[in-house]
């Protein structure tokens, strides 16, 4: 399934220390707490029946075409030293798919650790760089259902996370990384690009665009 989205979110948190829907470069200074809530609006058109991808219009016989996803995240970063960091996310998720089925409760939840390889304020010539390692937990949703929220499986992720501070107020960031499963799920790919601007000393809103793939 490949699934294209956008997402917004506005944060109560530290300046750059959170981005919406995915991970940022940058972290919480140590012993700091940073919390964010994310809101993502996904849509696809295929799906998979064992290891084969199918359009939505051939496995509902019409009754769909094309699927959309509404998830709700809360996020919380914790600063353990200098160049590493602890994270946990909780979600709420609610899958439509035409007249052919509709499901909603809780998704997968991650606990991941990053560490900054490369740090743009020691060094202004290069951008901030930090690796990211995560457990997957899967929620409370069946997997078999076609409005299924998840893979059904536990598993881990790992990624890569780069972002540079343009402004004092606003910032670029970027994402690659693969996921595996347990249980014969499919691997995944994915993506993300984003914009952060912060318009008070403790508040900044997101915009970005991102793609999965299995």
């Amino acid at each position: 399934m490949q699934l294209r989205h956008l997402f917004i979110s506005t944060l109560a948190a530290l300046p750059f220390g959170t981005l919406a829907e995915g991970n940022s470069p940058w972290l919480p200074i140590p012993g700091q707490v940073s919390l964010g809530l994310n809101h993502t609006e996904q849509s696809g058109y295929s799906d998979y029946i064992g290891s084969t991808e199918l359009p939505l219009t051939a496995i509902t016989g019409g009754a769909a075409s094309k699927f959309r996803r509404a998830t709700t995240t809360l996020r919380l970063d914790y600063g353990l030293s200098d160049a590493v960091s602890f994270d946990a996310s909780i979600g709420f998720a609610k899958v439509r798919v035409g007249a052919a089925d509709n499901d909603s409760g809780r998704t997968d939840n991650t606990l991941g650790l990053r560490w900054r390889v490369l740090d743009e304020f020691e060094n202004p010539a290069v951008p901030t760089l930090t690796l990211r390692a995560a457990a997957i937990l899967k929620g409370n949703y069946d997997g078999a259902r076609l409005a299924g929220l998840g893979n059904d499986a536990n598993g881990f992720e790992v990624a890569v996370v780069g972002g540079k501070k343009i402004t004092s107020t606003f910032a670029l960031g970027a994402e690659i990384g693969v996921q595996s499963r347990s249980s014969n799920a499919p691997n995944a790919t994915f993506y993300g690009l984003n914009a952060r601007y912060r318009f008070a000393s403790q508040w900044s809103a997101s915009l970005g665009y991102g793609s999965k793939k299995r």
